[in-house]
């Protein structure tokens, strides 16, 4: 090591030179589903939530959005300023204004092709 804290020239070629994996299989995670039984699998399936079915948005994000934008509305310091810029707005109303336009997109994007066709006729 230099003086001044940097690594020479043939330091840093024995540290890349170590640094390469002798094994490529030693990235890869120990992960396998054939030592789990089917009945396993069976059981941790049913233990599952069912997901929400397509285009239903969750009462969560309902809620987060709303409150998200009372908040940026009647409490001024969730406005932003110099130090946040408009991190804090964005999270708490455009994300999750975001995420219910992606979720029921197949929904608007319809209606909008309706209307098109209705104009186009």
């Amino acid at each position: 090591m230099r003086p001044n804290g940097g690594f020479s020239a043939g330091e840093n070629a024995g540290c890349e030179a170590r640094a390469k994996p002798e094994d490529p299989r030693m990235l890869l995670a120990p992960f396998s589903l054939a030592d789990v039984s089917p009945s396993t699998r069976a059981r941790r399936s049913a233990q599952r939530p069912a997901a929400a079915p397509p285009g239903r948005v969750p009462p969560w994000l309902v809620s987060w959005a709303v409150l998200g934008t009372l908040g940026v509305l009647f409490v001024p310091g969730l406005r932003g300023g110099g130090l946040l810029g408009a991190t804090l707005p964005f999270w708490l109303c455009a994300a999750p204004l975001l995420d219910m336009a992606w979720l029921t997109r197949h929904r608007w994007l319809a209606a909008l092709r309706r209307r098109a066709r209705v104009r186009a006729a």
